[in-house]
């Protein structure tokens, strides 16, 4: 989200005008109160950021639609304007139907990712299908895909026979040009070099995909997958006081088009021995300190780099700095975006 004087939150946290209208008041509170439940009832701290950062963007994203009018729509509700008051009844209820649907679809489309070898090196696209995904919100599902493999993406709903696909790319591949090269597999297709939508006949998926990928593959500049982590500034560690925290969080909310800052410190120092942590020991939670202060780090699927952190004198961070709340405590924390290694 590009921020425009019309689209940046007032004094008291509320979203602008969205094509036209104003989200009501009412119904932020409920949002908060939603983000709150799930707080509570999952400790899974790597969930609750992903579940954090697809509310905010889900619902803070400006369209022609109100937001709880686009999650209705999506989830195959009237695409028409709700009223005020229905809004702010089914508001809630209407989001968190969503949120299940995109949850679920990332982590059913991670792990088969993970189980087919779809991130190998030498694969250049992924290509994922499945009945129990929902129309509405696969292309955000394949946004964050991309976030995470960095690999033009197609995912698609499978309903009577028949697919509907939502695309998106990385920038140096025309996605539409890959599209027209395999229409012969698709019944029909539309878009632009970096997001598109397909329909296509369940049999032709598998013959869709090799032909995707053997285009990208004959297309991509070598090292094109690699994904580049932009860097807002190398940063003291000391900078990160509460007046800049609370100018961050003016930034908000974070999403597709508003990415949160990213900062990097180098040449850090461990100043407690690392620990894995999570229900499979798959994070790293590390202290450390640049000599003009020291903070806590959680590193999320990090957890493989215990033994690198251990064995290394200094090392370089690049991070999100935000507030973890635990126990009633709220302490800054970095959430680690890479570490490098001399």
């Amino acid at each position: 989200m590009t921020h425009t004087v019309s689209h940046l939150p007032d004094a008291r946290g509320h979203f602008g005008p969205f094509g036209g209208r104003f989200v009501p008041e009412t119904l932020i509170p409920a949002l908060d109160e939603l983000e709150a439940e799930y707080a509570r009832t999952c400790q899974d701290e790597a969930f609750q950021r992903e579940l954090r950062e697809t509310l905010r963007e889900y619902v803070g994203r400006p369209t022609p639609l109100t937001r709880a009018d686009r999650l209705s729509a999506s989830l195959g509700g009237p695409s028409i304007l709700l009223k005020r008051e229905d809004l702010c009844h089914t508001g809630a209820h209407k989001i968190n139907n969503a949120l299940g649907q995109v949850l679920l679809a990332r982590r059913m489309g991670k792990q088969r990712i993970v189980a087919d070898n779809l991130h190998h090196p030498d694969r250049k696209t992924i290509v994922l299908s499945d009945a129990g995904w929902h129309s509405g919100v696969i292309g955000i599902v394949a946004s964050r895909i991309i976030d995470e493999f960095y690999r033009p993406t197609v995912m698609i709903n499978i309903q009577n026979g028949k697919g509907h696909g939502s695309a998106r790319s990385i920038a140096g591949f025309n996605l539409y040009e890959g599209l027209c090269a395999c229409s012969e597999h698709l019944i029909s297709f539309g878009g632009h070099e970096m997001a598109a939508g397909l329909r296509i006949e369940t049999a032709r998926i598998p013959d869709f995909a090799i032909a995707f990928e053997n285009y990208a593959r004959n297309r991509m500049a070598e090292g094109l997958t690699e994904s580049i982590l932009h860097i807002e500034a190398q940063t003291p560690l000391r900078d990160f006081t509460e007046r800049v925290m609370r100018e961050l969080q003016l930034l908000e909310p974070f999403g597709q088009g508003n990415p949160r800052p990213v900062f990097a410190a180098c040449g850090v120092k461990r100043i407690a021995p690392p620990r894995r942590v999570g229900a499979k020991s798959e994070h790293l939670q590390v202290a450390i300190s640049d000599g003009t202060a020291s903070v806590r780090c959680i590193g999320f699927d990090m957890g493989h780099l215990e033994k690198k952190v251990l064995e290394a004198d200094t090392f370089d961070v690049a991070f999100e700095p935000q507030y973890n709340t635990y126990n009633g405590s709220t302490t800054l924390q970095l959430v680690l975006s890479d570490i490098r290694f001399e």
